[in-house]
């Protein structure tokens, strides 16, 4: 019986091995149910009898477990609480009742997100993907269990971007009669991001602060996650090959999936929160205002790749593939960039009051975010 409960564990193992070289298949018939059973974990438990709070645990416990043994969190095997996820069909987006009246997508410059497509929801999240092949339902899968792992495994993070993000910060912002709050967020796959992954915040009206002299605008929006569904397969110089650079594109994939895309996720959901805080904190205000001067682009994606990778690395969890190549292909080079034009000093104040010497770089391109 020992003997068989051992070659049993094996073929779990290499079925799961296995399962990260190829494409994902599966049949039509799994593919029509759109609740994602077809994809197995080696954590798979039995959730028919269970209530959606109790999955949610159960989940949880998965993980510390996890947490305890220092794994990867590419070695994480993970399913999905299966009574939060819905699937409403494919729609156009105001044909989900999620987007209330809004009709400013071509005005805001959100003409990728105004297309048809297959519309999931899984708590407070919306999941988009414009087909519906097993490898779009193989993203879905993959963009729930990142917010699992961000929820469960860096409970700051997610609090400080996502939870607090759906109240806004004062009734009395300073710098604009304006408040924001996010009731949603969207993490859509299509090919809008340059690269691998882009922000959007969709601004939504909802009316103004009672009693408010002048008057404080109240904005309820949605932010959005753009990941784009080509280059997310190892296969191009844009996505994650140049990353895993394994010889084989779905190890690519599925190494990216596994613990690139929570980062990306994290990455555009900091960009994120200065659409959110701007009105009411000094610090993002001046970030906020920045955007639209020449290369400041740079400084803002320094700061965010700075802030996110000092805290993964504090945290731990990733293998060091992203933030080497992050550093080295992105945020180095984003420095010579604006050194050649005369504007690191100038950026670099925006940020801190340090000076602004190599040896401070790190120090300096930081959002205040997680520290307050």
């Amino acid at each position: 019986m020992k003997t068989l409960w051992i070659i049993c564990l094996h073929l779990i193992v290499l079925t799961t091995a296995c399962a990260q070289d190829k494409a994902p298949n599966t049949t039509k018939e799994n593919l029509n149910k759109h609740d994602l059973s077809w994809i197995k974990t080696a954590s798979d438990f039995n959730q028919t009898n269970l209530s959606l709070e109790q999955i949610d645990i159960k989940l949880q416990d998965l993980i510390l477990k996890s947490i305890s043994k220092n794994n990867l969190i590419s070695e994480l095997e993970l399913p999905i609480n299966s009574k939060k996820l819905k699937y409403l069909g494919r729609k156009f987006p105001n044909e989900t009742e999620l987007f209330g009246t809004y009709n400013g997508w071509n005005t805001d410059g959100l003409n990728h997100l105004t297309w048809k497509a297959h519309f999931y929801t899984y708590g407070d999240f919306i999941i988009t993907t414009k087909n519906d092949k097993a490898l779009d339902q193989k993203n879905v899968y993959y963009a729930i269990r990142s917010i699992i792992i961000l929820q469960n495994i860096y409970p700051e993070l997610y609090s400080k971007i996502f939870s607090d993000t759906k109240h806004y910060i004062t009734k009395t912002p300073q710098f604009v009669p304006l408040v924001n709050s996010n009731k949603m967020f969207w993490i859509a796959f299509n090919d809008n991001p340059k690269y691998i992954s882009s922000n959007n915040t969709i601004y939504m009206y909802n009316g103004v602060i009672k009693g408010s002299n002048p008057t404080i605008n109240v904005w309820n929006n949605i932010a959005v996650i753009n990941i784009h569904e080509q280059n997310i397969l190892g296969q191009n110089s844009l996505g994650s090959k140049p990353i895993y650079n394994a010889s084989n594109i779905w190890k690519n994939y599925n190494l990216h999936m596994l613990e690139g895309l929570p980062v990306s996720i994290a990455h555009e959901m900091l960009h994120n929160y200065i659409d959110y805080a701007y009105s009411a904190r000094a610090d993002i205000f001046a970030i906020r205002k920045s955007r639209g001067k020449t290369n400041f682009i740079f400084a803002e994606e320094n700061a965010v790749i700075n802030t996110l990778y000092t805290y993964f690395n504090a945290k731990g969890g990733l293998l060091p593939n992203q933030p080497n190549y992050y550093y080295n292909a992105v945020f180095y080079p984003n420095l010579e960039v604006l050194k050649h034009q005369n504007q690191l000093k100038t950026y670099s104040k925006i940020f801190s009051d340090i000076d602004c010497k190599p040896e401070y770089y790190k120090t300096i391109f930081l959002l205040p975010v997680l520290e307050n």
